[in-house]
């Protein structure tokens, strides 16, 4: 460097950039002679030193200050070739006039000759040479240190390598930890998503019980509208022995219609929402697991083997809009007609409703309704007559008034015995009902565990072999990076004991 501009922009790039090699430095401040006094020398010598020491992280680098144009002088007059054309700056070249014979073909001569020159003396250069001889081929000051520099060079340049490799390693293997932790963050995400599922799924099965209430307040508004008194023309009706009475119509039309498609709509609705979730999750674990596995270097075999695994167990078009939902559900459809169409037709619980015969349900109801007024009618209409009867063929006045009383009396109790029988079909109509939602819940909890129980095996069916192949890769790194640890513990050995060299 020199002494000019120590430590110039350039000159601080290449010495952080070797400092990593660790290689033997040597100070040269070059220009020693442009400075007026020792004391400036020392302190440019000194600022050297410090920014060295700063740089490089030395506890005190070598400094040494030269004048190589005054060298240069004394070793050409001690050479004999005497100086025609040399420029202020040092672009001009010596041109020799003197004959080969003289002292620069001794060295012993040309040193001693140096010895008394007084440009030499002030340049310097002596303490260079000597500095440089001691390093590379050894003498009294530094004997052995150009064997150790010879041996620690490749040494420092192995552990720099080393170190480089331990870094661009651990940069790999936090990325293949990193990708690991993503795949196993996959089952978190599908326990996640059967939590959700299973908590909507029983909110939409308790929505079933409203509509089963909806539909038991009509029914027992019906019973209660029909079994009565006052109903007249129907108890005329069933008197005179009228079996067209119209039970069944009007119960279907009041109680069980609207309610009955409210039930169909909410269990396809459920039908629809649970396939489309579950097959959102089949398509975006199976773009997940493509776009991941030939980085993970999972076999294009295996992987179509996962994916057709997945398709089959799922009943949507890849090209569902499903394709970037992950770990939430999807919104139920609102509309019943859209439910209907895309709802999956193989439900069990959509079978058991539409298995269920509200015929039969609803002849039933007017078989009992029909018996239980024809009951109340008949008992309390032929029973005065049967008295009647009977007073005719009993002569004794007393036991006459007894039958008609008896006869009275059971008329009385007959139409009192009226509540009891509604209360009756209003807790067959209820049995009935409950008996048929809970039934539809069941299947529709099954549903949703065989459903996201599929779904989830087949996606763990996908991301096993990434999970695989991310594991055999940190495995295969860290025993990479074990390797790595104990070749720089031997690098460092053999530069302790190179060190340490006589």
């Amino acid at each position: 460097m020199s002494a000019d501009r120590p430590f110039s922009e350039s000159e601080v790039r290449f010495l952080e950039y070797i400092r990593q090699w660790q290689k033997k430095v040597v100070f040269v401040v070059n220009k020693a002679d442009i400075l007026e006094s020792v004391d400036e020398v020392d302190a440019v010598k000194e600022f050297v030193a410090d920014n060295a020491q700063r740089i490089l992280r030395l506890d005190r680098p070598a400094v040494i200050a030269v004048s190589s144009r005054a060298a240069l002088r004394a070793k050409l007059a001690a050479a004999g070739i005497s100086l025609t054309s040399l420029s202020d700056d040092g672009e001009g070249g010596p041109a020799p006039s003197s004959s080969a014979g003289g002292p620069g073909t001794d060295p012993e001569a040309l040193e001693a000759v140096l010895a008394s020159s007084i440009d030499w003396r002030s340049s310097n250069f002596g303490e260079l040479e000597r500095q440089v001889s001691n390093f590379l081929i050894g003498g009294s000051e530094g004997g052995g240190e150009g064997v150790r520099l010879k041996l620690q060079t490749p040494l420092f340049v192995a552990d720099a390598l080393l170190g480089a490799a331990g870094r661009q390693l651990a940069v790999d293997l936090e990325a293949a930890r990193a990708e690991l932790e993503g795949v196993k963050l996959v089952g978190r995400q599908l326990a996640k998503f059967r939590s959700e599922m299973e908590k909507d799924a029983a909110s939409q099965r308790a929505a079933l019980q409203q509509v089963l209430s909806e539909v038991l307040v009509r029914a027992e508004r019906f019973v209660d509208q029909t079994v009565q008194l006052s109903n007249a023309p129907l108890l005329v009706s069933i008197a005179a022995g009228n079996r067209e009475y119209p039970f069944r119509a009007a119960f279907e039309k009041e109680v069980v219609g609207s309610g009955f498609d409210a039930l169909r709509t909410a269990v396809s609705e459920h039908s629809s929402w649970l396939r489309a979730n579950c097959d959102a999750q089949r398509e975006y674990y199976a773009n997940f697991a493509t776009a991941r596995a030939a980085e993970a270097g999972v076999p294009a075999a295996l992987l179509a083997e996962a994916l057709n695994a997945n398709a089959a167990t799922g009943g949507s078009d890849p090209s569902s809009n499903g394709s970037g939902t992950s770990g939430a559900t999807l919104e139920r459809t609102r509309s019943g007609g859209e439910a209907s169409t895309s709802s999956n037709p193989s439900s069990p619980a959509l079978l058991a409703v539409s298995d269920f015969n509200v015929r039969a349900i609803s002849t039933l109801l007017d078989t009992e309704l029909q018996q239980a007024m024809a009951t109340t009618v008949g008992t309390a209409a032929g029973a005065p007559l049967f008295g009647l009867f009977a007073m005719q063929l009993i002569p004794n006045t007393l036991e006459d008034v007894l039958m008609a009383g008896l006869s009275g009396a059971i008329s009385y109790v007959s139409l009192l015995n009226l509540p009891l029988r509604r209360a009756d079909l209003k807790g067959k109509i209820s049995r009935v009902a409950r008996n048929f939602i809970s039934d539809v819940q069941v299947k529709m909890e099954a549903e949703v565990a065989d459903e996201v129980g599929g779904a989830t095996k087949a996606v763990g069916a996908l991301v096993m072999p990434l999970e695989q192949a991310y594991g055999d890769a940190v495995a295969r790194l860290e025993a990479r990076q074990a390797d790595l640890g104990r070749l720089a513990d031997r690098v460092k050995e053999l530069q302790r004991r190179t060190a340490n060299l006589e």
